[in-house]
């Protein structure tokens, strides 16, 4: 857990998380893979792509081994486990954009049930403003997500909304008494909601209130 647990520090060793994505312990190669996904700069994006092409490779001609064991430690299930890591990292990744048009791309590529089926949850980017969910609990740790993007830090959210389109339209979903447990001040709400909002402006991105 050392890399994810250097949150906003990880891109210092960054090089360290993409050795690390070779190690033989599929424990530490997770684990890395999920730190990019959540922090890896941009420039991890083509690495991501790059190991799930080599992972590919690697079990071509044996797909057929590929599917989930009850104990999870079957070579063909930690191999499922992998592809669907790395095929989150790539189309969830904070720090860059995956739309619809790369989506399809990267389901084209994917080989397991699992994979097709997370990518299929991900929301629809066609089809009206698309909504910024907060999460409120711990209070000091507030979360967010839009998109596909999950669990954002309020630094990732304002970075995610300025990599959308300019004239993207977004909608800031408020909680009101009652509506959460336990509450949050609407005050702090409005708050966040407002630099949010100015960061986004600045790069011709609109956010507004539900």
């Amino acid at each position: 857990m050392v890399l994810p647990d250097l949150g906003d520090e990880l891109p210092k060793v960054q090089d360290l998380a993409i050795t690390a994505l070779d190690d033989p312990d599929p424990d530490v190669s997770t684990s890395a893979i999920g730190a990019l996904r959540q922090w890896g700069t941009a420039d991890a994006e083509k690495t991501i792509r790059d190991h799930l092409k080599a992972f590919h490779k690697d079990w071509d001609g044996r797909q057929d081994e590929l599917r989930l064991t009850a104990d999870y430690r079957s070579p063909g299930s930690r191999a499922v486990s992998r592809e669907t890591a790395l095929v989150s990292a790539i189309g969830q990744g904070i720090n860059w954009l995956y739309p619809d048009d790369k989506i399809g791309v990267l389901l084209d590529l994917v080989w397991t049930k699992e994979s097709r089926q997370m990518i299929a949850a991900w929301p629809k980017w066609a089809g009206g403003p698309s909504t910024i969910m907060p999460r409120w609990y711990p209070a000091d740790q507030p979360a967010f997500s839009v998109m596909q993007y999950i669990w954002l830090t309020e630094d990732q959210l304002k970075a995610k909304v300025t990599q959308f389109p300019e004239g993207t339209e977004l909608v800031w979903q408020f909680l009101k008494p009652g509506e959460i447990s336990p509450p949050f001040a609407m005050e702090k709400q409005e708050a966040v909601y407002g630099r949010v909002r100015a960061v986004a402006e600045q790069h011709g991105v609109t956010v507004r209130r539900n």
